[in-house]
């Protein structure tokens, strides 16, 4: 198994992907665990070197021209199943202040605030945008990124989902219940699409839309509704000014362009919220907050911050009145896409005096932000995207008091780990903790808390090991009993371990260096390098990686903070039981989670390295090591290593951004073009007949076939890719949003 981390991110307002339409997904078909052979092709052959034999053979590759070729073999995907939730996307309060209803990237739950225990939880069908709690309190409605939109009950969780008028890969959007609780208003955004305002009636699915409501695409939708429910606001960027326009008509009502500045260099002010009466609408600018009369936007009032006012891209308005009017308040406390730490402040309306600030919220989290905030009484109820949820009376305290943190069950990226049977899948938690499901329905097989990572699965899944950081130790647990059987001391390093294919051995770093346990005895033997090999000053154990008979190790180390400092040491274990270094290659790259630094053939009698020597720029090679004659049989300039086809013939890929798919045999040095591309982001499946990589206009992935390139299937994830796996036994796919959701795919072949 062979996986490929994709780096993806959308900063706030800037939308980075592509679109196009909505991709389709095959019925459900239970997957073979054989993979189907290569399907017959006619191939571009290059000019074939010498066979190696004593002595390595260094291949000039021609530039060819690839042909076409027939049909491949059928591959399909099943419905894929969410393994955990995801990250926190969105939340709200209910009216009485008695539970919050979060939004996950893959389903929506109500809390207790009183006990902190969830009372129900609802998958959805797509990762979540932005949810609201209806004024009344007795529904959720919640905007996903494939268009649709669902209704919850909150007495019970039951649920109505919504598929008129809908358009796929949404980014950004806003939900909001009119002020009667009958209509719901979503607005959508993303990459070439900026949509109407829609008005969705529940009860019964009609939806119409605000006339000449359509935004561009670079414009973050906030909508807040009048409290009378006859207007509503658009956004506005750049030179555009906000406006407050008319439901039925579309016709403007009042341009924020009245009032105050809209230029092209700065962001635009922000419509927050309408006092309760509905005579005054509150705008950000800055570092204050403008009062505006309605219609006329006379300036009434000035509030003024010590920072700038704003609201996080996944929260709502940055502004909220209590009930009664006499308090405003910001919703503020971001750490994120901005450096400083902005205060949550509460104004008296009537003096329009602060008079309280909570300059630094009680989150434990280095990168935070508030999600939602609401008044319940003269207390503020706050849950921030660490899942922490506070409670402050700001006319009594000087902080807000913690009340309880929702675990979060989302990926962080590049931390998959199947089991060698594929049957289950681990990763660790974005916050904490480290997780295991069943790979064929998604239910959660086991869960360890802590500040864990590097999780690693044996060859059935019944054993877990992983790093605390808390302990600086390495343990291995049962998941049947979930006891701990064994602690080992480490050093914790994402990548940093690995059970052998038959899962009585466990290789994993003791920091500069790594060491392998025999699971039965407990003893263990220390990887000791030679003098020519041994790590330098702070590298640390970044891959380890098995051959397939568990004869030989794959050791490679880096330093996180200096990417031009690595190695990789080739071991092979004797008939004493004791591993000898073979040989050792220089990786600057060795420090990178995303590196592909070692694959073995089928049979664990050849590995193919990478080279990238420290004061060479711009030299890499791949290097194809026999493990039988113990030498170097192949050098190969300006490839990277990919996965296997047989024991004779390796995937590679050019050092080129984009490059064909390309087959090395290492025993004659002759090198096959496919019509298959490689862009740096395919991830290829045991014997490498096939590749999945992300689909980037429709937040999907496509599965490919290197010789040919015709794509295969399709399958749509809703969130910007960041992690892509393939299982060891081809059966499944994991694909991991850059929103830690994740989702399972069973991949079949006829």
């Amino acid at each position: 198994m062979i996986r490929l981390r994709i780096s993806s991110f959308i900063l706030a307002g800037i939308l980075l992907a592509s679109c196009t339409a909505q991709v389709s997904v095959s019925p459900v078909v239970q997957p073979s665990t054989t993979l189907a052979p290569a399907p017959a092709a006619t191939e571009t052959i290059l000019p074939a070197t010498a066979a190696a034999a004593a002595a390595p053979t260094s291949i000039q590759t021609p530039t060819p021209q690839p042909t076409p070729t027939a049909d491949p073999v059928k591959v399909s995907l099943g419905q894929p199943v969410w393994a955990g939730r995801g990250q926190i996307m969105d939340a709200g309060f209910l009216p009485d202040g008695s539970g919050v209803v979060v939004g996950w990237g893959g389903g929506i739950s109500l809390v207790d605030l009183a006990s902190g225990k969830e009372k129900w939880f609802v998958a959805v069908p797509a990762p979540l945008i932005k949810l609201d709690v209806q004024p009344q309190g007795k529904s959720v409605a919640a905007g996903f990124t494939d268009g649709t939109l669902m209704v919850v009950d909150i007495e019970n969780g039951q649920s109505r989902r919504y598929t008129e008028n809908t358009r796929p890969n949404a980014i950004w959007g806003s939900v909001a219940w009119s002020p009667d609780g009958r209509t719901v208003a979503y607005q959508f955004t993303g990459a070439n699409r900026g949509d109407p305002i829609n008005l969705l009636d529940p009860s019964s699915g009609k939806v119409t839309q605000v006339p000449d409501s359509a935004i561009d695409q670079g414009f973050l939708p906030r909508i807040v509704w009048s409290p009378d429910g006859k207007t509503i606001s658009l956004p506005g960027l750049g030179s555009v000014c906000p406006s407050l326009v008319d439901v039925t008509t579309g016709q403007t009502r009042l341009s924020l362009g009245q009032t105050v500045s809209c230029v092209a260099d700065r962001y635009p002010s922000q419509i927050g919220a309408w006092t309760p009466d509905g005579r005054a609408v509150a705008v950000s600018q800055d570092s204050s907050v403008q009062l505006l009369s309605f219609p006329d936007g006379a300036l009434l009032k000035t509030f003024q911050s010590s920072r700038t006012i704003a609201a996080h891209p996944y929260s709502g308005p940055a502004l909220f009145f209590d009930p009664s009017g006499k308090w405003l308040a910001n919703h503020s406390g971001i750490s994120y896409y901005f450096e400083s730490t902005e205060p949550i402040t509460v104004w008296d309306v009537k003096s329009g005096l602060a008079i309280a600030r909570c300059d630094h919220p009680i989150t434990g989290g280095k990168v935070f932000y508030r999600i939602a905030a609401a008044f319940q009484g003269s207390s503020l109820l706050m849950i921030y995207n660490d899942g922490s949820v506070t409670r402050w009376d700001f006319t009594l305290e000087r902080e807000e008091r913690f009340l309880f943190r929702l675990e979060i069950p989302g990926a962080e990226l590049g931390s998959l780990g199947w089991s060698g049977d594929g049957k289950r899948l681990a990763y660790s938690s974005s916050s904490e903790g480290v997780y295991v499901y069943q790979s064929a329905s998604g239910e959660l097989v086991g869960l360890v808390p802590g500040d864990l990572n590097s999780p690693g699965l044996n060859s059935d899944g019944t054993q877990l090991a992983f790093f605390d950081h808390s302990k600086n130790e390495v343990q291995v647990v049962d998941l049947a009993s979930m006891n701990t059987i064994l602690h080992l001391p480490g050093e914790a390093l994402p990548g940093g371990l690995s059970f052998s294919p038959d899962g009585a051995s466990l290789a994993y770093s003791r920091g500069q260096t790594a060491a392998v346990a025999d699971l039965a005895s407990q003893k263990t033997q220390a990887l000791l390098p030679s003098a020519d090999s041994a790590p330098l000053k702070d590298q640390r154990v970044t891959h380890v990686v098995w051959s397939p008979d568990g004869q030989a190790l794959v050791v490679a180390a880096g330093i996180e903070s200096d990417t031009n400092n690595g190695q990789t040491v080739l071991w092979q274990r004797d008939a004493a039981g004791t591993f000898q270094e073979l040989t050792w290659v220089e990786d600057y790259q060795a420090s990178y989670s995303m590196a592909v630094v070692a694959v073995f053939n089928p049979s664990g009698t050849r590995v193919a390295l990478r080279k990238e020597p420290r004061d060479e720029a711009g030299y890499i090679e791949l290097i194809v090591y026999d493990l039988v004659q113990q030498q170097v049989i192949q050098d190969v300039k300006d490839y990277f290593p990919g996965m296997w086809a047989d024991d004779n013939n390796l995937l590679m890929r050019q050092v080129a951004d984009y490059s064909w798919t390309t087959r090395l045999d290492v025993t004659s040095g002759q090198i096959t073009q496919g019509r298959g591309t490689d862009t740096m982001g395919n991830t290829y499946a045991p014997g490498g007949v096939y590749f999945v990589h992300p689909d980037e206009d429709a937040f999907g992935i496509i599965i490919s076939d290197w010789v040919s390139g015709k794509i295969l299937a399709r399958g749509q994830h809703g969130d910007s890719l960041g992690d892509l796996s393939w299982s060891p036994d081809s059966a499944w796919i994991a694909s991991v949003g850059v929103l830690g959701t994740v989702r399972i795919w069973p991949v079949s072949y006829k």
